[in-house]
Parts: C-alpha cells; structure tokens; sequence
C-alpha cells in the first residue's frame, strides 16, 4: 500500500517544496487502494480539487466516492491550524476508518507577524509533534510536502 509513494504506515515522508499534488496524489491513491479515509492538513490552501478529480479517473475509480472520502482541513492561521489538529486528534480517536494524514506548507503558518518568535516555534514544536505522534500511533500513512522539510524531524 502507498508503494507508489513509497509510503510506510506509521511513518511522515517529508518533501521540501510547495505544491500539493504529492499529497493529494497520495490521498486518491491510499483512499482508493484501502476504501479509507484521508486527511489533509492544507497551511497554504493550495489544494485543487479538479486535480485529484483527474487523479481518480486516471486510477479508473469513482470520483465521488474517493472524493467523499477526502477531508481538507485549511488553516489561515498558526492557531487556526492547531485547532484543526485537536479536531483531527478527536476525530482519529473516534473513527479508525482513517488511512492517511497528509499536510502541506505548514511551517509558514509559524513565521506569522502576529506571532513572537519564541511563540512560533513553541506553536511549530507543539504542532508537528502532535502530527507525528497521531501518524504513529494511529499506523497511518503520513506525507507533508514544506518548504522547511525539517519541521517533522524530532
């Protein structure tokens, strides 16, 4: 599973950029191949539906239904997005038909100029840790594509 990502359960690939399609890719492909949901923690709202639409048809699979399978979290905000990660903790806690928790562009969001710098990488530390432990304790596929590819190393 994942195998054409080289995905491991349990575990967050890191890729330095800023693009989504690594992550929407991998979320049609886990959701397609496992019936499970995915979850997309999107920091630069640079998610494109009609891409992971064109994704499905080319895997030859129901677009509504993988799609439906797709939660997209967007976050504006550095706080913003810790509340999407307490709600993706409940919601992980609550329903094991998750697979997949994908993020993308998230250390910018701590680089905010309403945010000190000391409370942005306190914000960063706290975040990306959580992250890493639902991915590990939940064994799902993770993948984050960030222009600071560092953000998940602990």
């Amino acid at each position: 599973m994942g195998r054409n990502l080289n995905l491991s359960k349990g575990d967050i690939k890191v890729l330095k950029g800023r693009t989504h399609e690594a992550v929407s890719s991998a979320a049609v492909l886990v959701s397609g191949e496992t019936g499970k949901r995915s979850l997309i923690l999107d920091g630069s709202r640079t998610i494109d539906p009609y891409f992971m639409v064109h994704q499905v048809k080319k895997m030859d699979l129901s677009v509504e239904e993988i799609l439906g399978k797709i939660t997209i979290g967007r976050a504006f905000t550095a706080y913003q997005l810790k509340d999407l990660v307490d709600k993706a903790e409940r919601n992980l806690k609550k329903n094991e038909d998750f697979a997949l928790l994908g993020t993308i562009g998230l250390s910018a969001k701590f680089e905010d100029d309403q945010l000190s710098a000391e409370e942005g990488r306190w914000l960063r530390s706290k975040v990306s840790r959580r992250i890493k432990k639902m991915v590990e304790e939940e064994s799902l596929y993770g993948i984050a594509v960030d222009t600071e590819p560092w953000i998940f190393k602990h």
